[in-house]
């Protein structure tokens, strides 16, 4: 791993995610259960430092495509999440290039009572440049809002390093 410097990557992330809705849903109908996949853009920024370093990173939903389900009715729906954000900053990586952390989830129109999760990462072997190429992981991350809808996500991320 280098000793010192930054480096940024960029790429995609995939997962799955449930939900059920809270309050702020009513015209759709509370308590209603939602299961479906998500795809995003990955960014990340890396720190080194001698030892290892410290991460940021980001996932934005890009798209989602999930099934809703209503007093025995199933839905087909797109974007419930979309623009939805899955963070985290700051995390420590070790000299080997592992990197694990708490995320914090976004949900855009939906006020935040509780967040949380965790993310894995790991850092490929090192380019002709001194960075690693290539940085892969997972996230999982909760997120309940103040009016009781309530949302796990689950999914991978990989990026590319920019240059």
């Amino acid at each position: 791993m280098p000793t010192g410097g930054e480096a940024s990557y960029t790429g995609i992330a995939t997962g799955n995610y449930a939900a059920i809705l809270g309050t702020e849903f009513e015209i759709i109908g509370e308590e209603t259960d939602i299961s479906g996949w998500y795809d995003g853009d990955f960014t990340a920024t890396a720190n080194f430092s001698n030892g290892g370093g410290t991460l940021s990173g980001e996932i934005i939903v890009t798209e989602s495509t999930e099934y809703l389900s209503y007093r025995d009715t199933l839905r087909k729906h797109t974007n419930f999440v979309k623009d939805s954000e899955i963070s985290w900053s700051g995390i420590e990586f070790d000299s080997d290039g592992q990197a694990s952390g708490d995320v914090t989830v976004t949900i855009p129109g939906l006020g935040r009572e509780a967040s949380g999760g965790k993310t894995g990462n790991k850092f490929s072997s090192e380019n002709t440049g001194g960075n690693p190429r290539l940085i892969a992981g997972t996230h999982g991350g909760s997120f309940e809002s103040t009016g009781g809808t309530e949302v796990g996500f689950i999914g991978v991320h990989i990026g590319a390093i920019n240059q």
